[in-house]
This record gives structure tokens, sequence and C-alpha cells, in this order.
């Protein structure tokens, strides 16, 4: 089964979508800013939140582990 993660706010990072993830399977995948001052200091949103099992490196932009639910995520 997969998954989709699709950015809310493309302005702030490039315009093609993230891959998509499978349950079960290491993913990894980084972020891009194309405006802004660096560094770049990421974070998720309030009221939003990765799919279970992903996490958000604050200083790399990199979104990785292991996915373990289905569904489309947005942030």
């Amino acid at each position: 089964m997969t998954f989709k993660i699709v950015p809310s706010a493309p302005k702030f990072t490039n315009s093609r979508n993230l891959l998509t993830g499978r349950i079960g399977s290491y993913y990894k995948q980084r972020l891009y800013a194309v405006k802004g001052n660096k560094p770049y200091e990421w974070s998720i949103e309030e009221d939003y939140e990765l799919p279970p099992g992903l996490e958000l490196d604050s200083e790399t932009g990199i979104i990785s582990g292991i996915p373990t639910e289905v569904g489309t995520y947005t942030f």
C-alpha cells in the first residue's frame, strides 16, 4: 500500500511533489527552499503532522523514517 506526502506551501519548497512512500519501507526526502535567509529552520505548522513513522530534521529539511499508515498527508 502507498501514501503520498504533498507540500501545502510550494512557494517555500520546490514545485515537485514529494516521493510516494510504502508501508514498512525506509523513506527519505529532502525539502528545498527557493527564497529567504539561510540557514533555514524547517518545521511543521501547527494543526498539521507528518505521516506516522516519519520525522522532519529541522536543520537539514530531510523527512525520513518508516511509514506505518496509509493515507494522503498535507503539511
